[in-house]
């Protein structure tokens, strides 16, 4: 498997001074690895592939090590919007 993704692109979503998990870098690689063929007739392609490996590499991580992350977002937009996100549950 070629690496396409890298720590430093997982970076921008960790907080200042953290360094992103090597495990989670790879775990974005397979992901990417796994999506890198599919058609997707949009502009950037490639791009949008390699957001998707990371976004869903980062909400495993959360999930994984418990950091809770998405409960506090979550928790968030239903304090803000009285509703809760259009997403199925865990």
């Amino acid at each position: 498997m070629k690496r396409t993704i890298f720590p430093y692109d997982l970076s921008p979503y960790y907080p200042v001074g953290i360094q992103p998990c090597p495990m989670y870098v790879d775990v974005a690689n397979r992901i990417y690895d796994r999506i890198k063929n599919m058609d997707i007739s949009l502009p950037d392609a490639d791009k949008l592939k390699k957001e998707i490996a990371i976004n869903v590499a980062i909400y495993y991580e959360d999930k994984m090590s418990d950091i809770g992350l998405w409960n506090a977002f979550v928790h968030k937009h239903s304090l803000a919007y009285t509703h809760s996100l259009p997403f199925f549950p865990d």
